[in-house]
């Protein structure tokens, strides 16, 4: 089961047979809290990216989301926004793309 607390966490946990559950630590049992910024990069956030970064740097924008993830298809959402954003010029507009991105 997952379930998404904010923006920046996911909840996810499995159920337990009752025999096992029957401890005092029944609430922590299998949970994780995942970072969101640390999941796989997803076809949506691709295209949110390549909007984004399309504001910034023209057309060229979806060239570039695609040869990114061809060399590194296994790229989390971190490294896939730091690495777009060293393509914009201004390192102001840089920053506030990967700020955008990764709200």
């Amino acid at each position: 089961c997952i379930i998404v607390r904010d923006r920046n966490f996911l909840k996810i946990w499995s159920e337990v047979s009752c025999l096992e559950a029957n401890t005092s630590q029944d609430d922590d049992l299998g949970k994780e809290e995942i970072p969101i910024n640390s999941l796989p990069v997803q076809p949506s956030f691709v295209r949110f990216c390549r909007q984004l970064l399309a504001n910034e740097i023209g057309p060229i924008a979806e060239l570039v989301c695609k040869k990114t993830l061809a060399k590194r298809p296994n790229l989390t959402r971190t490294e896939f926004v730091t690495i777009l954003a060293k393509k914009i010029s201004d390192p102001t507009l840089a920053e506030r793309f990967k700020e955008d991105a990764l709200r």
